[in-house]
């Protein structure tokens, strides 16, 4: 189709951030991430012809892409390397600030981690990706219905997830935090 390649600088300086993100969260590798998001837009531009503005909106159809694309890098690595340093982190005023915040960010890729490939797919499209439920549900091929469900699920595992883990967090200081009383270092 034409008139995606027309506007392929706007469609590109709308979307690539949020499916930068996307890839980011799910491939852990900032290479990766650069190299399936460039991608997306390459496999676009040589399939726009099939495109249709009827079926799908163009968020859909690039996420879709980036789903596809993902699932084919996995097949191809059939293995996970560590998450880098995840650039674009918000600015903090001085270390213990960006401290904390690589901490709390190092804590959801975490919880994140522990769930199932739906819950995940759910969660990063609605908050990295920016759609809304139709659209995650005609990437998913489910109905927006279960999409909905799966989003009410999912972030209810990911709550519990991290509060199960700042419950285990804080029983440990206060047991070090008694252990060096116990000791006089208090």
């Amino acid at each position: 189709m034409m008139v995606f390649e027309e506007n392929l600088g706007v469609y590109f300086d709308t979307y690539y951030d949020r499916l930068y993100s996307f890839c980011l969260f799910r491939v852990k590798n900032i290479h990766d991430a650069q190299d399936i998001t460039s991608e997306v837009f390459f496999r676009a531009v040589k399939s726009s012809g099939g495109f249709d503005e009827s079926r799908a909106s163009v968020s859909t159809w690039l996420f879709k892409i980036a789903v596809n694309e993902i699932k084919r890098h996995h097949t191809k690595k059939r293995h996970t390397l560590p998450l880098e340093q995840a650039k674009n982190l918000p600015s903090a005023d001085n270390i213990i600030d960006s401290v904390l915040i690589g901490e709390r960010a190092k804590e959801l890729y975490d919880a994140m981690d522990q769930l199932d490939e739906r819950h995940k797919n759910v969660l990063l499209l609605k908050y990295y990706g920016q759609l809304n439920n139709k659209e995650i549900a005609r990437i998913l091929k489910i109905t927006e219905t279960n999409a909905e469900t799966i989003l009410y699920r999912a972030k209810k595992k990911l709550k519990k997830l991290l509060e199960k883990r700042e419950v285990f967090e804080n029983e440990g200081y206060k047991i070090a935090e008694a252990e060096a009383e116990e000791a006089g270092y208090v």
